[in-house]
């Protein structure tokens, strides 16, 4: 389906600020503010991107309202995706907020704290695409996942 590019496009946007976050907070803490910084600018990446993908899908004429008039049996399941967004956004706006408020000198203390968010986020996110491709499933019987 090549209508599906888009959202195929935007599953791999979201994967790719997946993968740049873990490897931003695997960095090691011993650099001090440079880890921040660089866990920073890659949570603020991982909020945009799932800011985009929100605006994107939910959208008047958007993808998920494309699948409930197609699929009208998956409306509660267009819901939980919908209310998932609203969760990824704070956990990201949480994330984001812990690193402004850790002070530099306490980097290491905080450090393990903001990797368990970002774990966390991550894993939502692994879940919540997993449920998205499990819905185009549902919806067309195509898999999405092809190719990741």
């Amino acid at each position: 389906m090549d209508e599906l590019r888009p959202v195929r496009e935007r599953r791999e946007s979201l994967y790719r600020a997946m993968l740049a976050l873990e490897d931003a907070v695997a960095s090691p803490t011993e650099m001090g503010e440079p880890w921040r910084l660089r866990v920073s600018q890659a949570a603020e990446h991982m909020r945009d991107m799932i800011d985009e993908h929100t605006h994107e899908t939910e959208r008047p004429d958007g993808f998920l309202e494309r699948i409930v008039s197609d699929a009208p049996r998956l409306v509660n399941r267009v819901q939980r995706i919908r209310s998932e967004h609203v969760d990824l956004q704070r956990q990201a706006g949480h994330l984001l907020g812990m690193l402004d408020d850790t002070p530099s000198g306490a980097l290491s203390i905080h450090a393990d704290d903001v990797r368990d968010e970002v774990m966390r986020l991550v894993g939502a996110l692994a879940r919540h695409r997993q449920r998205g491709a499990d819905l185009i499933y549902e919806a067309y019987e195509v898999d999405i996942g092809e190719g990741d």
